[in-house]
């Protein structure tokens, strides 16, 4: 008898592979932050701004891409610069829905940006718009510096509106106007938390008013909105905030699609879950229950091999199925230095300590690589940046020769906030350098809790601080006006706000519309600080996040819609944060067809083979 041969069936390409992605039509993202104080209202906070604000509200322009000095019209589709470089006029979009389904026009223009303003939030946005040593809208200085916060100031509001600052010259065309050039005004212009446009229509249906204006109390907030925020023109609206658990967005199906009208959003909702442990974010991240997570760099080597990015940049995910990426910011980390307490007092014992510090360790050991080396205190990125800067590099000799000159013998204190690991790591780096270069000086380490820190910081009475500095916005016009003018609370601290020299170059800068001779003085600011050093840089810290390959666009933070390099890598800097607009997931987990022969072999994707799963749009 002949046994009959059996003959495989060939399968076709088009069987389903892999496994059904949970939620294919919502977005779950894990992160250890959640909005401050200021709630979800753009007139009261920037605490929320890369992950709410850049889905819910929209800007007059916006970012061209990765570049922190283009721009390109949005709600406007165009505009205009007088040659006093005082008065902008922008021509408006026309056909543009609110979520509450009321018009996009000039009135809600000036209406959102006189709000802001008016209510003159303490540690508010307005800060950004009002002040001298700002934008400057005409009226804000005098508003911003009177007797206007938490008070109700008739006669201040109604000097402020008779200004016109912000006129509407017609439905679909508005102007602003400043007292002073600045140069920034394009991208304060383009940051959400200060120019986000939203409906009068709802705040003045849910705040109270005043005879100046409805919906808006001078010098109060709207309680309603911190938690209900208004209504913007974004590809998401808000649906839901449940503080310490999570925030949701849901597609705005009358979006009007952007500039290119691509429509509304891929996905029905994005998720931004609150969950401050890390291992926890990463069990999440495993089971799918998570789409992507905030990865700090510290706790990298949980997802991606240790060796391949140590010995040669890679990066290489310890399991299938997961995707890391990394992207540079435009965040500080620095030594904060008070002149007040000896022996920081003597600009040798500063250059001292600046040559003691092992940067180099610091950015590979504690932040695991991902960090770039700073000398300057603009980063790559920023107009102003300048690679041809001096530096303070490591240099035991250097240091050492400077501690003998100095001949201080004594204690030095450096006080960290209770759980900051990365400014604790960074003094107890800088001690054992001390130790071994300055035997004569203790270093003692104190933690103390946040509000006690601050406060006294706030009293001078902190000798060093380490700490970071996240962009207001993407221009060294307000960050050096904070680091080296008088208003400037960093100038204030390290006494560098008394250093005419340098005053006098952050107002011409500030002031200077040519990018060339912005560039030119920003150099010789950041030369000053160099001689002086009222901050020692150490780096900019890089961007890690974590999330499924099932996320499309596939690995590239320019890929998911509008590239804000505020938050440094289109994806909400170091915190993490989806722009959702262009995101979507697949139905399947992406895997890879293998013939061997007449079959078939399906195995999961990794960064080694790409996925070939066709995305579903929604």
């Amino acid at each position: 008898m002949t046994t009959p041969v059996t003959t495989p069936v060939t399968t076709p390409v088009t069987t389903p592979v892999g496994y059904p992605v949970p939620n294919p039509d919502t977005l779950v993202e894990e992160s250890s932050r959640e909005p401050g104080p200021g709630g979800l209202d753009p007139a009261l906070t920037w605490d929320a701004n890369n992950y709410f604000f850049e889905n819910v509200y929209e800007t007059l322009v916006t970012f061209d891409g990765p570049r922190a000095d283009k721009f390109i019209p949005w709600l406007a589709k165009s505009w205009d610069v007088s040659p006093d470089g005082l008065v902008y006029t922008f021509h408006l979009r026309e056909g543009i829905k609110f979520h509450d389904g009321t018009p996009f026009n000039a009135t809600a223009v000036k209406y959102s940006l006189d709000r802001t303003i008016l209510i003159n939030h303490a540690d508010g946005p307005q800060y950004l718009v009002a002040p001298a040593e700002t934008m400057a809208i005409k009226g804000g200085p005098r508003y911003f510096s009177g007797d206007t916060v938490k008070v109700y100031n008739k006669e201040e509001a109604r000097l402020y509106l008779a200004q016109e600052g912000v006129k509407v010259i017609d439905p679909y065309t508005v102007q602003i106007t400043l007292e002073h050039p600045y140069a920034a005004a394009i991208a304060t212009m383009a940051f959400a938390s200060s120019a986000s446009i939203y409906s009068p229509s709802y705040i003045i249906k849910n705040c109270p008013g005043s005879e100046e204006m409805p919906g808006v109390m001078p010098g109060f907030e709207c309680e309603y909105t911190r938690t209900n925020p208004p209504a913007g023109t974004g590809p998401y609206k808000f649906a839901e905030w449940t503080p310490k658990v999570r925030l949701v967005v849901e597609r705005f199906d009358d979006y009007w699609g952007g500039p290119q009208g691509k429509g509304p959003g891929k996905l029905k909702r994005y998720i931004l879950k609150y969950i401050p442990e890390i291992g926890t974010r990463e069990l999440d991240l495993y089971a799918g229950t998570a789409d992507g997570i905030e990865l700090p760099g510290t706790n990298a080597f949980d997802l991606i091999d240790k060796d391949a990015w140590v010995n040669n940049r890679q990066i290489k995910p310890l399991k299938p199925g997961i995707r890391v990426w990394t992207a540079k910011t435009l965040q500080l980390q620095d030594f904060y230095i008070n002149p007040r307490k000896p022996p920081f007092n003597n600009v040798l014992f500063r250059q001292a300590v600046a040559y003691a510090f092992p940067y180099d360790k610091y950015i590979n050991q504690v932040l695991n690589g991902f960090g770039v080396r700073r000398c300057g205190e603009i980063p790559e990125g920023m107009i102003g940046y300048d690679p041809t800067l001096p530096c303070y590099d490591y240099n035991p000799e250097k240091a050492r020769e400077l501690f003998q000159k100095v001949g201080y013998k004594g204690k030095i204190e450096f006080l960290v906030s209770t759980g900051d690991m990365r400014s604790l790591t960074a003094t107890l780096l800088i001690k054992d350098s001390l130790k071994e270069l300055a035997p004569d000086i203790t270093v003692e380490i104190k933690e103390v809790d946040t509000a006690t820190w601050l406060t006294l910081y706030h009293k001078f009475e902190v000798q060093v601080r380490v700490g970071g500095w996240l962009q207001d916005i993407a221009d060294p016009a307000v960050m050096m006006g904070n680091f080296a003018s008088p208003g400037g609370f960093r100038a204030q601290f390290s006494q560098f706000d008394k250093n005419q020299t340098v005053i006098k170059l952050v107002n011409q800068a500030s002031a200077e519309l040519d990018p060339a001779k912005r560039a030119a003085l920003y150099r010789e600011i950041q030369l000053e600080m160099l001689r002086k050093v009222p901050y020692i840089p150490i780096c900019a810290p890089m961007a890690v996040f974590a999330e499924r390959d099932w996320v499309l666009p596939a690995d590239t933070p320019i890929g998911r819609g509008l590239y804000n390099p505020e938050y440094g890598d289109g994806d909400g800097g170091v915190e993490g944060g989806y722009h959702a607009y262009d995101v979507w997931k697949a139905e399947r987990t992406p895997q890879i067809a293998i013939f061997i022969g007449d079959w078939i072999l399906a195995v999961p994707s990794t960064p080694l083979l790409p996925a070939i799963q066709a995305p579903r749009r929604f």
